[in-house]
């Protein structure tokens, strides 16, 4: 679960939005920003400070597992961060698909990770399975390119 993308991973997102003028100095670089631009430098970023107050009124389970925030832990975490409940919806609403997107993204790494630890393997001419398995069936399939290994 070290993987998953947590509430102090998206405060720590947050934070680096905040930074000033990154974001002006980001879209300068792209072409046809320019309403984006406008939009970014009327941006408040108080609005910011808020979310950061609603993430730091959680306790750390609630921010490691956004699941765990039921109506009872809404109201309270509303209460210590000084907003409504409904405000804490809006940041979890926008919280959530963040970390869909983080884990599908995950996943992706994991899986071009493996199948580059193969292609190595086999560049370096190693046997894949490196440990035979425990279990009866030993004998490889015929189209098996690597024989068991025997001791």
């Amino acid at each position: 679960m070290a993987d998953k993308f947590t509430l102090d991973d998206f405060r720590e997102q947050l934070a680096s939005i905040a930074k000033p003028g990154l974001m002006q100095k980001m879209l300068s670089m792209l072409p046809g920003t320019g309403a984006m631009r406008a939009a970014v430098d009327d941006f408040d970023i108080s609005e910011l400070k808020g979310m950061f107050g609603i993430i730091d009124a959680m306790t750390p389970a609630e921010r490691a597992d956004s699941k765990r925030i039921d109506r009872s832990r809404r109201s309270r975490i509303a209460a210590g961060a000084g907003c409504t409940p409904r405000e804490l919806r809006l940041l979890l609403d926008m919280y959530e698909p963040m970390a869909q997107l983080m884990g599908r993204i995950a996943t992706k790494r994991s899986i071009n990770r493996r199948r580059d630890a193969t292609e190595e393997i086999e560049r370096h001419g190693l046997r894949w399975p490196l440990f035979p398995s425990d279990d009866e069936g030993d004998d490889p399939p015929p189209d098996d390119p690597w024989p068991p290994i025997t001791a």
